[in-house]
């Protein structure tokens, strides 16, 4: 695989990529292996331009309804914080997920090959589709 991109100040982006054969066979860790260390690095990126707005009732700003309407609120760097406090644990859920999948070490053989593991196959299970559920629900909003 092989992928170039121009600048994004470039009115004229260039985009050069060539997919090879052996690169969509386990096409699920290749795209792994570059989603990862991209996460990384939005989370990393200082400072933080944004986070996406949550639509989501049950993740509002917990004083939200007591400050009346959206140009009452009274604290706004308050809720700026919560929001983006929330973004960076979602993010983090995300880029462990990816660690996971590409980092099957020990520990993944020895819960996935034993039948006594049963609980921790299923945790192990769970946090990835977790961190999979919040890539994909909030993919337009990887971007700062």
């Amino acid at each position: 695989m092989y992928v170039k991109m121009g600048s994004v100040a470039r009115k004229n982006r260039a985009f050069h990529v060539r997919i090879d054969n052996h690169d969509v066979w386990n096409l699920d860790s290749t795209l792994a292996n570059i989603i990862h260390p991209a996460l990384i690095r939005l989370r990393e990126r200082v400072p933080h331009f944004g986070y996406p707005t949550p639509y989501d009732e049950t993740e509002a700003y917990p004083d939200f309804s007591a400050q009346g309407s959206f140009e009452e609120i009274l604290d706004r760097e308050a809720e700026s914080n919560y929001y983006e406090t929330l973004w960076m644990d979602k993010l983090q859920k995300m880029i462990d997920a990816f660690a996971m999948i590409i980092d099957k070490d020990e520990e993944y053989d020895k819960i996935m090959h034993h039948r006594d593991d049963a609980d921790a196959r299923e945790e192990w299970w769970r946090k990835i589709e977790e961190g999979l559920t919040l890539f994909s629900k909030h993919y337009h909003g990887l971007w700062d």
